[in-house]
């Protein structure tokens, strides 16, 4: 029997606590463009992977990685292994395009799934437009808990360590969906999209309602149990 040797590190490989998890899978050089640093910037922890079931493996022991598959990865059914992909990410798959691959393929991997396509190789940017097109999405009745703090839709109840946090209808929303994207960022444009978009400047009323959600969390444990990162240029997550 051989052994395989585990994939080299590549460039976005280390890990960024609290990020975005973004797995790329191909083959070549030119699938990511940027440093680790760079990533971190954007709130964007990038994986590349040579092999399917690395990846995969990946995108099951986290339920919020994303998948990016490349166009021309080798193998023998790519509308297949899509669909293979698809169904083992719970956060989504998009299609990475590098240039000179045929468009054509976007109509049958939209048939099987695939949320999307993004340009390779990969930017920092780029990427972080492509995230913040993707809808959150979650069981609108369940109660989610992240560290101390426990949202409640079914109630429209928040808690922390278990004290009651008073916040106002639109500050509980956005909370909702900071809570059913951690450890990912909420992009700050489907913020606004979702909670603002009736309102003179969507992004100011979220920057409202962040810093209003802030207060009630202060007021409610010591500053800094638990807080709402700003990922500048990008959006929020909660530290916890």
């Amino acid at each position: 029997m051989t052994l395989l040797a585990p994939p080299a590190s590549r460039a976005g490989d280390d890990p960024i606590a609290g990020a975005a998890k973004v797995v790329v899978l191909g083959r070549g050089p030119r699938l990511v463009r940027g440093t680790p640093a760079e990533y971190r910037r954007a709130g964007i922890a990038v994986h590349t992977r040579e092999e399917i079931l690395p990846a995969l493996t990946d995108v099951v022991h986290d339920r919020h990685a994303i998948l990016v598959v490349a166009a021309d990865f080798p193998c023998d059914d790519l509308v297949g292994t899509l669909e293979v992909a698809v169904a083992t990410s719970g956060a989504g798959v998009l299609l990475g395009m590098p240039v000179g691959v045929a468009p054509s393929l976007a109509a049958p991997a939209l048939d099987v799934g695939v949320r999307g396509m993004v340009s390779l190789p990969l930017s920092p940017d780029r990427l972080a437009r492509e995230l913040s097109a993707l809808p959150i999405a979650a069981d609108p009745l369940a109660a989610i808990s992240v560290g101390e703090l426990t949202v409640d839709a079914g109630r429209h109840r928040v808690e922390l360590a278990g004290r009651p946090v008073e916040v106002t209808p639109r500050e509980f929303d956005l909370l909702w969906d900071l809570v059913r994207c951690h450890p990912r960022v909420a992009p700050i444009g489907e913020l606004a999209r979702a909670h603002a978009g009736g309102t003179a400047d969507p992004l100011a009323t979220v920057r409202v309602a962040v810093a209003g959600v802030r207060r009630s969390l202060e007021a409610t444990a010591a500053r800094g149990a638990t807080a709402i990162e700003t990922v500048r240029g990008v959006g929020y997550r909660l530290a916890v």
